[in-house]
């Protein structure tokens, strides 16, 4: 499995690429347009990851089921999720920022690593499976919701 070469990147590219968008709106860094997609659809799932890929990294989504990049020569899967505070502990947030803040927050959503299926070969041979190879180098990225 490997990735073609729009899609190596440094460790350095990736934290400068990241920084410029920290503390940006999705809308804000989706130069693809990905949210026009929302205007005929009411609820249209993977959008923050399309942005993340298409706008900030700069390629195109595909439906593969191997790794997304490359950093530094690691094969890696790119996740996004948005995070927030659940209505139960907004009464708690109230005039608290940082850590304070933060000790609140959780995923919206959980990520889906890969379409794991039981197949005797997974459950065989797990070091060499498809499951192993996408999971062994994560880069995830959290949305603020």
């Amino acid at each position: 499995m490997a990735v073609t070469d729009d899609r190596k990147y440094t460790k350095a590219f990736v934290y400068n690429l990241l920084e410029g968008v920290k503390g940006k709106t999705l809308g804000e860094v989706d130069k693809s347009h990905q949210f026009a997609r929302t205007q005929n659809s009411e609820k249209i799932t993977g959008i923050a990851g399309d942005v993340i890929e298409q706008s900030v990294f700069g390629y195109e989504r595909d439906s593969k089921q191997e790794c997304d990049i490359e950093i530094d020569g690691v094969l890696t899967e790119l996740k996004t999720t948005g995070v927030r505070v659940p209505k139960s502990d907004l009464k708690n947030v109230k005039g608290k920022s940082g850590a304070a803040y933060n000790v609140y927050l959780g995923a919206k959503e959980g990520i889906s690593i890969t379409g794991v299926t039981f197949e005797p070969d997974i459950q065989r041979d797990f070091m060499t499976s498809h499951f192993w190879s996408i999971s062994k180098a994560f880069l995830n990225m959290y949305t603020l919701i």
